[in-house]
């Protein structure tokens, strides 16, 4: 048997499976069967998306997003993907991805940019959340490579 919790979103919501972190109230825990290896081979992995952005003096702010990749494509067709996409073969402009911007001191027109480094991508465990689509991301991207 497997111990999962459960967190209750509000009274209309079903149990919705989440990865707990710290403490977390309105926790229910229950048994569930585990899952035979032919199961755990069909969930679909989630996949982030990790990236930084670099200051002009050299400071960086890390970040990532998790994307659900419900058709599961192979981690390195996505990871071409979004190389072939790069500016210099590491920089994209996280704002024309629709990707939250890292930038958080203040802006030296001078010496700083609007450009992130792509890091990498990793496939995760799901963890029973919503996220976007992979293919959301990489339509999105494709749409800016061909409009520039």
């Amino acid at each position: 048997m497997v111990r999962i919790k459960f967190l209750t979103h509000s009274l209309c919501d079903p149990y919705v499976p989440y990865v707990l972190c710290g403490s977390i109230p309105s926790v229910t825990t229950c048994q569930i069967p585990s899952l035979t290896s032919s199961q755990e081979s069909t969930l679909p992995m989630n996949i982030r998306f990790n990236y930084l952005y670099r200051d002009a003096g050299n400071y960086k702010q890390y970040g990532l997003v998790v994307f659900s990749n419900p058709h599961n494509l192979p981690l390195r067709e996505v990871e071409q993907s979004i190389r072939s996409a790069l500016i210099d073969g590491e920089f994209f402009n996280a704002s024309r991805w629709q990707l939250p911007d890292l930038r958080e001191q203040e802006w030296d027109d001078e010496m700083d940019h609007d450009w992130h480094e792509f890091e990498s991508v990793k496939e995760i465990e799901g963890d029973g959340k919503t996220y976007p689509s992979i293919e959301d991301l990489l339509h999105r991207i494709k749409r800016h490579q061909e409009a520039y």
